[in-house]
């Protein structure tokens, strides 16, 4: 209903265009937003959403009548209404009075009287750029039945592609019941294939209370004023509760034929009840929700295999976990230090798919979360336990490289750190080697040569005792050393 009466913003375009026009009732009331405010009558309070009375909200809003007319641009005759004229044909800027005497658009019947005051003309358009309507006691009478409407509209052209509407409008269907949207919102953004919106305001129902309405992402339609979305998203925000309206997301073209309308009872801002509305079906009813299904996640480690598990961990290694989202819709996927041990300030690194990379940087137990959310807002977690533990120093064990070694003057001799190991199992062998030559007999000039993390040479040139040294550290920072003692001989 509240899109019906934007849509006399195109009805009232043409009029302006015409030109002329016959004796208008100079005597039409100039509504108030205040007016408008103190014609409605019902609770003032936030609603409560639940699935008893959400599609009153979602009927209205979306509603066939409001669709009948919307795509409407009165090419019918007009003999059904007269026009009084009072602009400044300078300006083209002033006061229109259109009073409908029985006219029928697409089947929908109006009578009453609407006032357009035009403050802006854009003439390199041909149309007005900003306006405002007001109307008090407009009758409408379509297959949905008679309401009774007072409002107040007004319009903004903000440039080429975008225009803005503020609507005031109350109205009472043939039943009694009061309808009200209080400074509703519709900044509109022509995107070519579409139209963007972005909506805010208030809608009261008489018997229900209001709910706020927004647009946490903005909403698209194929058209202008066509009813149900195509992208984005759609909320009414009750009190604790919340009713999310979001596009079928299959579309097999830009036409949509259906809406998810997802009920949210108990504002954890998990939306526990959906159902979907088609277009060409009765709206539904309470007993036609069902419990949204929550997400399901499954996680596994990859490319770990250098270690010994997640189990058995130490500080400066990484863990690779994988979250598994294909079982059904996810979203989003969040990553979360549940626990950490005393001075970690490890953090998160989770790319878009789901992929964790994690580096522990201290001894304990981590706990790590992912939680899962999917397109009704429900959520499920899983954690994954990492445990480090202090890591041991490697054995540095210095041999020769050959037994049979001549250990006499002028001979080269090789050292190796090969029979070295690591003290923590099941790590690979993965030290920094340093070689040093520790003392030698007096007289000797020469230096170990030839040295990396596995071999080193030396040539004596005295003879006497030499003292070579080994010391390893592991990726981890331990360190683990050792002495060699060679007895050269002439």
């Amino acid at each position: 209903m509240l899109k019906k009466c934007i849509g006399f913003i195109v009805i009232l375009l043409l009029l302006s265009g015409c030109g002329g026009g016959g004796a208008g009732n100079t005597a039409v009331k100039r509504v108030k937003v205040s007016d408008v405010k103190e014609s409605y009558k019902g609770k003032v309070t936030q609603a409560t959403l639940s699935k008893d009375n959400a599609m009153l909200f979602v009927a209205d809003f979306f509603g066939e009548t409001s669709r009948s007319v919307l795509n409407n641009t009165l090419e019918s005759n007009d003999s059904c209404l007269t026009k009084k004229d009072n602009t400044d044909k300078t300006t083209n800027t002033g006061e229109i009075i259109v009073t409908l005497k029985g006219c029928i658009i697409d089947g929908i019947t109006l009578n009453g009287s609407i006032v357009m005051s035009i403050d802006e003309y854009d003439f390199s358009y041909g149309e007005p750029k900003a306006f405002s309507l007001s109307f008090d006691g407009l009758m409408i009478d379509s297959v949905a039945g008679k309401l009774q409407a007072i409002g107040v509209m007004s319009y903004e052209k903000m440039d080429d592609q975008s225009e803005l509407n503020i609507v005031d409008v109350y109205y009472k269907n043939a039943s009694g019941e009061e309808y009200y949207y209080q400074n509703y919102q519709d900044q509109t953004e022509d995107k070519g294939l579409g139209f963007r919106h972005n909506y805010s305001g208030k809608f009261f129902i008489g018997s229900q209370g209001y709910v706020d309405i927004s647009t946490p992402d903005p909403v698209t339609t194929d058209t202008f004023y066509n009813n149900f979305i195509i992208q984005g998203k759609l909320k009414f925000q009750g009190k604790s509760s919340a009713v999310m309206i979001l596009p079928d997301d299959s579309l097999s073209s830009v036409y949509s034929e259906k809406i998810y309308i997802n009920i949210d009872e108990d504002g954890d801002e998990s939306y526990e009840y959906g159902v979907v509305q088609k277009e060409s079906e009765d709206w539904k009813k309470a007993q036609d929700f069902s419990l949204n299904s929550v997400p399901q996640l499954s996680l596994s480690a990859i490319g770990g295999t250098q270690y010994r598990g997640v189990d058995d961990l130490r500080i400066g290694e990484s863990v690779d976990l994988f979250a598994d989202t294909s079982i059904n819709e996810v979203v989003e996927v969040k990553w979360y230090v549940d626990t950490a041990p005393i001075g970690s300030n490890a953090v998160i690194n989770a790319d878009s798919n789901g992929l964790l990379s994690f580096t522990v940087d201290a001894i304990g137990e981590y706990k790590i979360k992912a939680e899962a959310t999917n397109i009704n807002g429900l959520k499920t977690a899983q954690f994954v336990d990492l445990i480090v533990k202090s890591n041991q120093p490697p054995t540095a064990v210095l041999s020769l490289l050959k037994d049979n070694y001549s250990l006499t003057i002028g001979n080269t001799i090789q050292l190796t750190s090969l029979d070295s190991y690591d003290n923590d199992e099941n790590l690979p062998r993965e030290f920094i080697a340093s070689w040093a030559l520790l003392s030698q007999p007096s007289g000797s000039t020469i230096s170990l040569y030839n040295t990396d993390t596995n071999f080193a040479s030396i040539k004596p040139d005295v003879a006497g005792e030499y003292i070579v040294e080994l010391v390893l550290t592991d990726k981890q920072g331990a360190v683990g050393k050792t002495e060699f003692s060679l007895l050269i001989s002439n």
